[in-house]
């Protein structure tokens, strides 16, 4: 017996002879949902090569290139883009560390040149590095620690390069640069120590304290979610930005160095959960009064100058000693936590 024609439409597959991939009205309002967090989060990750903070920048190199400084560029490699570099050597060249210093978001490499020839001056070759899409280094996002690990990788093999892998290489990160320091730390033998100014415990929760600090909450998953998709364009996951877990993995000894009026990444929220890890080469700890986040690696701080001081300068060997249980050494290098 034929079978009645409304048992067929009663089977019939719901949208027969319309593409399997036809967006339907729940993904087209998802996106629209989701568009305020991408355009927030695109401005933030891409803001950095026009960024206010890098006005002077050029003047700024000008005048590091007059005092003796050397511009470097590295070329195109693979995904990476150009980079731009700044080396500075001391009048003797030494056996004093390399140190490279790597700079924060939306910052370039000229904000940190104050502290730059203040450890050129105790003997220390430095390198400071434009990441990608950040000063005159090429690239479209930045993405908070990973394309940035790639980059540093790509400078330390140059300092091998040049100084032929027989001196110490610290690296000395702001915030987004101190993340990506200790992310290189846990897979890379070559750092000898990390100074970690004012890093964030993880991207995501850092996410949240800067816009309860520009907007008064914390409540920010529509944001969190714009950050995410637009990291995954870059092969990047938003919670594996965790440098929490990057300190356990650290092969070197850490100095942590933290303001006390930080509002950016606060103490409870950040430094504390990063000071309460195990780290296998050791933990140093600092906190510099009644400075903030900003301000930190430009306010040159007494207590903050000799604990870097005390850190780089010292014997690697001794250093790694000292720290190997791995606990907060604070009185090692005069701060307190």
């Amino acid at each position: 017996m034929k079978p009645s024609t409304s048992t067929e439409s009663a089977e019939a597959p719901t949208g027969a002879g319309q593409p399997d991939n036809q967006p339907t009205f729940r993904s087209w309002s998802g996106r629209l949902i989701d568009l305020p967090g991408l355009v927030v989060a695109w401005v933030a990750l891409s803001l950095g090569r026009i960024s206010p903070l890098c006005l002077n920048s050029r003047r700024l190199c000008a005048r590091a290139i007059s005092q003796g400084a050397r511009r470097l560029t590295l070329r195109p490699k693979g995904n990476l883009p150009r980079l731009e570099v700044l080396r500075i050597e001391p009048p003797d060249v030494g056996q004093g560390p390399v140190i490279l210093i790597l700079h924060g978001w939306l910052e370039c490499r000229e904000m940190h040149l104050e502290l730059a020839w203040w450890l050129r001056d105790r003997g220390a070759s430095v390198w400071l590095a434009d990441f990608p899409a950040h000063g005159r280094s090429g690239g479209r996002l930045c993405t908070l620690g990973g394309d940035e690990t790639s980059a540093a990788v790509r400078v330390l093999d140059e300092i091998e390069r040049t100084h032929g892998g027989e001196r110490d290489i610290h690296l000395l990160g702001f915030s987004m640069g101190a993340a990506t320091a200790l992310r290189l730390a846990g897979c890379d033998d070559r750092p000898a120590g990390v100074v970690s100014l004012a890093c964030f415990s993880n991207a995501r929760h850092a996410i949240r304290t800067f816009s309860d600090y520009w907007i008064g909450t914390r409540n920010v998953a529509w944001m969190e979610r714009g950050f995410e998709r637009l990291l995954a364009r870059r092969g990047v996951k938003l919670d594996e930005l965790n440098p929490c877990e990057w300190m356990e993995q650290a092969r070197c000894p850490v100095l942590l160095i933290h303001g006390e009026s930080d509002r950016l990444t606060p103490i409870p929220d950040h430094y504390q959960p990063l000071l309460d890890r195990h780290a296998p080469g050791g933990i140093h700890s600092v906190l510099v009064p009644k400075v903030g986040h900003a301000r930190l690696p430009r306010c040159m701080h007494p207590d903050m100058l000799k604990a870097i001081e005390r850190f780089c300068f010292r014997d690697a060997a001794g250093l790694r000693n000292a720290g190997s249980d791995g606990r907060p050494l604070q009185d090692a290098v005069g701060g307190s936590a």
